[in-house]
């Protein structure tokens, strides 16, 4: 089929080709008047009448799935008997590209690629609905790095005419399990699909190779070869829970998606040893016990349970108080009161607003800076100019996970690449001369230094990763935001539209414009590409803080300045005309906003200790998170679930539920 790029098919423009298989070729288009950004299916295969109503059918069943973790399907039609399917755009890629053929995955990784890729599944197989075609290559990353299930059965639908000698069937019969392959698919087929794919994960390829027949016919008949001769270090529970999945006889396999992934974290979850210093970091994982008491080793085990979404078995539980209680000597005494709460409450409690789960206090001062990792997992953040180092550190138990990256000057501003191993920097102190000016890019692989960029003259005061994350925007003191190539350090482009210091700068979901915020008190809005100024939102005191909402329809931005007064205010704005669409008032200086996942809340840190949730439509205020006892510096969202990480100059970082 030839390349249809720069074609329009309905009321799109193909703008690139992204991919093609035996069957179809996938389009980065724009909807002509909208100019949303999707992605088009254009099936290159003849249908028959017949053939087209089931596909219609199909396509009306998949478009009534509304999941986080699910590509919608926007559009289906017809044009000069060219099908096509038009759906959401995840801009990262496949698990295939980030994980090539022969990757071995840390077993935390694969949790939580299940956790995503069961949810999914369970919400689709309630609504009656098989994948019939689960891959890696399926498996996509929107623009938070989050995975969304695509190719939904009306792919296989569309397929079902092709041998199964083609190219583009032999990568999937890898995954497709006995019954299946035998006509009859059912709702279990896919928890096989899902077992093979974590087989693969586990030990660097599937457990079936071959030709398409031989693969097919081993998939029928033969064993899986045991997971513990290719990978000896597998905990024998966990390798029950694969075989199980992994049943010839779908009857044998687990009763839903969600008791394969839930039985898959309890195995898991029940091998790790508490390493030889547990207990005795200063950073605690805390729960509803008052914030000034130091928290028994056994109550931290359990809140950080709780922190993972995870339940304790009986026996870790006892483990937990056993720690405690042999720990008293150094951290005072367990309450009978706690002691009486836990034979109350055999469950853990019900998660409340504002619960502090942990806080990080390694930094020697004020903390100023802080990002989560993609899947949540960890955190990054940095001090003030008496604490210039990098901290990367366990989100559930507040244990360091590396040596912290010591520097030669402030760090002002951190940034973590979607594909979770890299760590963008922003460094500089303007009031000592000969200190070095740059961004940079740390290798969490190697844990040193992949990239240093140099090309600005004052200190670098903020970065933003590219949501393809293959550029870098690096701003600052010198007035301008510089982008500039990941890999090679390149420079790309340079914006020069503001009259001072940019202080925050930040991409839109789909990579095309840019957004910074300045001392000069505007927020400008341009064209990543050609420099073009779009529109200036204009404050009446410093912009300190931006950052567009997950679909980048709106903009949110926070405004202050303790010196020279002014607005205290954070703003939401449409991101398209610019209109100004309600305001958050602060007793304070609003230093940091960020969006929930959802798009649904605004967060903001303020001068005043406070961290606030208002909600994203309406504007009013939703909770104060006052569990701060100095100035809040920078507000997170972790971008897998309901928490926040707010850093402060009371020199915490402090991980809550936000609900």
């Amino acid at each position: 089929m030839a390349d249809r790029t720069g074609q329009q098919l309905g009321n799109y423009y193909l703008a690139r080709l992204l991919g093609r298989g035996g069957f179809a070729q996938i389009y980065l288009g724009e909807h002509l008047r909208l100019k949303t950004r999707v992605a088009i299916k254009v099936l290159s295969i003849s249908l028959t009448g017949k053939e087209m109503e089931h596909l219609l059918t199909e396509a009306q069943m998949i478009a009534r799935l509304e999941h986080p973790h699910i590509v919608r399907l926007l559009d289906f039609a017809v044009e000069d008997d060219t099908p096509f399917l038009v759906m959401s755009y995840a801009p990262n890629g496949n698990l295939r590209q980030r994980h090539p053929k022969g990757s071995c995955l840390p077993l935390e990784t694969i949790q939580l690629y299940l956790e995503q890729v069961a949810s999914a599944l369970q919400y689709a197989h309630d609504e009656k609905v098989i994948h019939r075609d689960i891959k890696p290559e399926n498996l996509l990353l929107d623009q938070h790095g989050k995975i969304v299930l695509s190719d939904f059965g009306i792919a296989v639908a569309a397929r079902s005419s092709l041998s199964l000698s083609t190219q583009e069937v032999t990568g999937t019969v890898t995954y497709m399990a006995p019954e299946q392959l035998q006509g009859k698919p059912r709702l279990a087929s896919d928890q096989y699909a899902v077992a093979v794919m974590i087989y693969e994960w586990l030990c660097g390829s599937p457990p079936f190779q071959g030709t398409p027949a031989e693969i097919i016919t081993q998939h029928i008949s033969a064993a899986p070869p045991p997971l513990h001769k290719r990978l000896p270090t597998i905990p024998p529970e966990l390798e029950k829970v694969m075989f199980r999945a992994l049943e010839k006889d779908p009857h044998r396999r687990y009763g839903s998606m969600q008791e394969f992934a839930s039985a898959f974290a309890l195995a898991h979850q029940e091998q790790p040893t508490l390493p030889p210093d547990y207990g005795r970091s200063k950073s605690l994982v805390l729960g509803s016990a008052p914030e000034s008491t130091t928290a028994p080793a056994g109550a931290a085990l359990l809140q950080g349970s709780k922190a993972k979404g995870r339940s304790l078995s009986r026996r870790r539980l006892m483990l937990g108080c056993l720690i405690g209680l042999a720990g008293l000597t150094g951290a005072g005494t367990v309450s009978a009161a706690w002691l009486s709460s836990l034979q109350r409450s055999p469950g853990p409690a019900k998660p409340q607003a504002g619960q502090t789960l942990v806080v990080y206090q390694e930094h020697a001062s004020a903390v100023k800076t802080v990002a989560w990792s993609p899947d949540g997992k960890r955190l990054v953040s940095s001090g003030d100019s008496f604490d210039i180092s990098v901290h990367v550190w366990d989100a559930a138990t507040g244990k360091r996970a590396l040596t912290p990256l010591k520097q030669t000057t402030n760090v002002n501003a951190l940034a973590w690449a979607v594909d979770g191993l890299h760590i963008a920097v922003g460094n500089g102190n303007g009031f000592f001369p000969n200190t070095e000016h740059t961004a940079q890019i740390w290798d969490m692989t190697t844990g040193g230094w992949l990239r240093t960029y140099a090309g600005h003259t004052r200190p670098v005061r903020a970065v933003a990763w590219s949501p393809d994350g293959t550029r870098v925007a690096s701003a600052g003191e010198d007035k301008t935001v510089q982008v500039w190539d990941a890999m090679s350090g390149a420079h790309r482009l340079t914006y020069t539209g503001h009259s001072s210091t940019v202080l925050a700068v930040a991409w839109s979901s789909d990579g095309t414009r840019i957004a910074s915020a300045s001392d000069d008190k505007t927020v400008q809005i341009w064209d990543a590409s050609t420099l073009k100024r779009l529109f200036t939102l204009q404050h009446t005191s410093t912009v300190n803080s931006v950052a567009w909402s997950p679909d980048s329809i709106h903009i949110a931005t926070g405004s202050g300045n303790a010196f020279w007064g002014g607005e205290h205010n954070a703003y939401v704005w449409n991101s398209t005309t610019g209109k100004r669409l309600f305001t958050c008032p602060h007793a304070g200086v609003v230093n940091s906003v960020a969006w929930s996942p959802d798009g649904k809340h605004i967060i903001s840190g303020c001068n005043d200790k406070t961290v606030q949730i208002w909600d994203g439509v309406s504007g009013d205020r939703v909770f104060a998170y006052r569990g701060h006892t100095l100035g809040v510096t920078q507000v997170a969202w972790c971008p897998v679930d309901n928490l926040i990480a707010s850093a402060s100059n009371d020199g915490t970082v402090r991980v809550w539920r936000a609900r």
